[in-house]
């Protein structure tokens, strides 16, 4: 029963988490180190012949981990239909030698910022770290060796610092996976990978400071060991607090990635979209530009950097960035609309068009497409086209209710009242509180005759916004047109007074509620 539902469990944790893909040779190594002492190599035969096809069955979760990923993602490691951008990672676009030598510079760098945390950083992505590319090179040839010696230093010390040797077995076992050597992951290096193998490397520590045989204990004057690792813990506390206050807002997560690794595209992308987010002026675009200068093919930073120019009114440059995000990546949704409605704005309703049917074609579900290219239809007075292209934005939005309004207005246009009262209905369904919706329900009850019908749509859609100075005032002159409907209006009167004062701002609330009941 025991072993049955540590086999669910690691099945479920691959699932929620394909890091505990480390979970059998986590146990395997726990076999080796517990115990008497005894030799590695006749350890493992014994552990092969009395427990060998105990840990073999951790190996049927594993392999369906791998046939549900392969069914779904259409790959084992990597998605065949996605991959990993190699903004993210700049290791994916280099030959495996080079990837595996970057690969063990960076492990270091791992182990040096573990011990000393200094000048961490939540990014690192292109192009923060300088790469070798080349693996001849001396960087990665160093680190090659001294990984090399690391082994051999952990198998010398099995026996005579064990704790040493299980802290390095433990940190390349669980490093492994997320190491960019045996294949390149999402990220090139994010110090959250280390936060199981940092205990492997402590456990170094620990065991090369007090582990190991003593012949005679000798009562020390001074406890170095021991002050040594408490020194340890207390700078690692010490660290983890500076480091939470970086992670008090976006705000400062983005403003220190900016100084830690300036050379990060991402980082003045971040910075930028988060400044634009809070309306601080003048700041992202720079930011904006400098991400396109560190990365020239960071699709996102160009068609953020178009968005800019067009708030700006420098639509020429925008177009020309909503331009160039869809040269670098076709099937990029923002960019397409991006470019089709700086077309648009711009004047050039031709390309505009063309640019909408070039973005429907690739994006046939799209919702922003199909709504925006609706509108210009219909500011087009192509009416007979904008009715069909709205009718598509309905479909594609899951029946939003601005696009069903829309389809209604042009509905009407064309003298399909039924048809159009119908979608005003269906807005109504998906939102009751669909203010346009009842203005245009309650136009047509008027127009119809029906003007108790078109008083009650009005009032609902006061009741759903009771701080709309307008709808109150579409109301009232309701009531004013129509006299059969005067003891309703004193009753408005008290109600509105009530919510918005003797004397409210809105002109045109002032003149309703003065005209004579």
């Amino acid at each position: 029963r025991f072993y049955l539902g540590s086999l669910a469990a690691f099945l479920a944790a691959v699932f929620v988490k394909e890091n505990a893909i480390v979970v059998p040779a986590l146990i395997g190594l726990g076999e080796l180190v517990r115990g008497e002492p005894e030799p590695p190599w006749g350890r493992l035969r014994r552990i092969m012949r009395e427990r060998g096809s105990a840990l073999a069955g951790f190996l049927v979760p594993v392999c369906i981990l791998f046939g549900v990923r392969r069914a779904v993602l259409k790959g084992f490691i990597m998605s065949k239909e996605a991959g990993v951008f190699d903004l993210e990672n700049p290791l994916v676009a280099v030959s495996p030698a080079v990837r595996i030598g970057n690969a063990a510079i960076l492990l270091w760098r791992y182990v040096a910022k573990t011990f000393l945390p200094i000048g961490l950083s939540a990014d690192h992505s292109a192009y923060a770290l300088p790469l070798d590319v080349r693996i001849t090179q001396a960087r990665s040839l160093l680190a090659l060796a001294a990984l090399g010696l690391a082994a051999l230093a952990t198998l010398f010390f099995a026996r005579r610092r064990p704790l040493a040797a299980f802290g390095s077995a433990l940190f390349m076992v669980t490093f492994l996976p997320t190491a960019n050597f045996v294949f390149p992951i999402g990220t090139i290096f994010a110090e959250r990978l280390m936060y199981l193998p940092s205990a492997g490397l402590l456990c170094v520590a620990v065991g090369l400071a007090l582990d190991g045989p003593r012949a005679v204990p000798r009562p020390a004057n001074w406890p170095w060991r021991e002050t040594a690792v408490a020194a340890l813990v207390l700078v690692s506390i010490g660290a983890t607090w500076m480091r939470n206050r970086v992670f008090a807002s976006d705000s400062a997560l983005y403003a220190d990635m900016i100084v830690k690794v300036p050379n990060s595209a991402k980082a003045h992308y971040n910075y930028a979209f988060d400044a634009l987010r809070r309306n601080v002026k003048d700041v992202p675009k720079a930011h904006v530009r400098q991400a396109t200068e560190i990365f020239p093919r960071y699709y996102d930073a160009w068609a953020l950097l178009g968005k800019l120019e067009w708030d700006d009114g420098r639509l020429e440059q925008a177009v020309a960035a909503y331009r160039r995000a869809v040269e670098i990546f076709g099937h990029y949704e923002n960019g397409r609309w991006g470019l089709a409605k700086t077309l648009e704005v711009s004047g050039a309703r031709v390309e505009a068009e063309r640019a909408f049917h070039a973005g429907i074609k690739e994006f046939p579900e799209s919702y922003p497409l199909a709504f925006h290219y609706a509108s210009f239809l219909e500011e087009s007075d192509r009416y007979e086209d904008a009715e069909i292209e709205w009718a598509r934005a309905v479909r594609v939005g899951s029946g939003a209710g601005k696009a069903r309004m829309a389809h209604a207005r042009i509905l009407s246009a064309l003298h399909r009242e039924e048809e159009a009262w119908n979608e005003a209905r269906w807005a109504l369904v998906g939102d009751p509180g669909n203010s346009d919706a009842r203005q245009f329900l309650a136009n047509r009850y008027e127009a119809s005759g029906k003007i108790l019908g078109a008083a009650s749509e009005l009032l609902r859609a006061l009741r759903s916004d009771p701080q709309d100075a307008t709808l109150a005032a579409m109301y009232l002159e309701l009531l004013d047109r129509h006299q059969e409907l005067r003891c309703r209006r004193k009753l408005a009167v008290v109600m509105i007074v009530a919510r918005f004062g003797a004397q409210p701002r809105n002109l045109r609330l002032r003149t309703a509620l003065n005209a004579p009941s």
